[in-house]
């Protein structure tokens, strides 16, 4: 009797303990953390028979892209850091910096609170009344 080792029995194996060291996370999860071959993990996820890819991290720069869109939709809306935080995936020290280096952005309406100013339409309104801002 030989042993003989095959390569997909062990990742099997390798699935199988995954999934039950982490009884807690999505299956799909699991198989991706745990980076099991795509032909062996579509045997681990109810029938289906390709894998979904793990999305990538955003990255920051994205995430200030995502920031500029949620400010443009709630404009002149009156936040706290706190709650741009919350919305849009950034702490809120990094808000309070953003804020800073953005001030014809934001006005400051009461302590910790801001108004979502937009400069465009704001620009737009001075020069239809004939003065300059």
């Amino acid at each position: 009797m030989t042993n003989t080792y095959d390569p997909i029995e062990a990742e099997r194996y390798r699935a199988r303990h995954s999934i039950l060291a982490n009884p807690d996370k999505p299956v799909k999860w699991v198989l991706a953390t745990y980076m099991i071959r795509p032909e062996v993990a579509c045997e681990f996820q109810d029938g289906t028979t390709e894998v979904e890819v793990v999305t990538k991290r955003t990255k920051r720069l994205n995430k200030y892209g995502d920031l500029e869109k949620w400010l443009d939709a709630n404009v002149a809306g009156v936040f706290s850091p706190k709650d741009i935080g919350r919305a849009t995936g950034f702490s809120t020290s990094t808000i309070r910096k953003y804020i800073v280096k953005n001030p014809t952005r934001f006005s400051n309406t009461a302590p910790a609170r801001w108004e979502i100013r937009d400069v465009k339409q704001e620009r737009q309104e001075a020069k239809q009344k004939g003065t300059k801002k």
